[in-house]
């Protein structure tokens, strides 16, 4: 395993010396080389710990079995308790965190759906929500600071105005600011 490994970075060392030489280095060729290979290695590494995993699980399966035939009921027990032990309190945290969620997700739903709701998985109630969500108009966000769209470009003609003038086009001048 370890004279293919040397020989594949031997070949790869002898095209990058190749190519350096040559001046003119195809990078992206390079790149993608590396590329494929840390995907091999990666690929490699994946498998060798689902196969890790696996001999470990049936080795467990294998050594329960052999307890079961042996008639060590007493000592199969207690492994088994000390594994219920350890996986109980997760499983405890795991029901309130779904019955604390359901709950949330169930709050968001209009009164009248929420019995027939109920019985249904947090996945389905997420998505319900978000399509309710959706579906809801959001109100106008209120700014701080801006008026009503009033026009303030002519602001400047009817300030510069004689008293007389304003008193002709005091119509006009309010209608520009009242809201319509």
């Amino acid at each position: 395993m370890l004279d293919g490994n040397q020989a594949q970075m031997s070949e790869v060392v002898q095209t990058e010396q190749t190519s350096d030489s040559e001046g003119s280095a195809d990078y992206k060729q390079l790149y993608l080389d590396e590329v494929n290979n840390s995907k091999k290695l990666r690929k490699r590494a994946q498998s060798s710990e689902t196969l890790n995993q696996d001999y470990l699980k049936n080795q467990e399966v294998s050594k329960l079995k052999g307890m079961k035939d042996q008639e060590k009921y007493k000592e199969l027990s207690e492994t088994l308790q000390s594994k219920l032990d350890q996986v109980t309190p997760y499983k405890d945290k795991w029901d309130t965190f779904e019955i604390k969620k359901k709950d949330s997700l169930l709050a968001k739903l209009p009164e009248a759906d929420r019995e027939r709701m109920s019985t249904k998985d947090i996945d389905t109630l997420e998505y319900i929500v978000s399509k309710i969500d959706e579906v809801r108009p959001s109100n106008p966000v209120p700014s701080p600071g801006v008026s009503r769209g009033i026009d303030t470009k002519n602001l400047d003609n009817w300030m510069n105005m004689s008293a007389e003038d304003k008193r002709k086009h005091w119509d006009s001048i309010k209608s520009k600011y009242t809201k319509k």
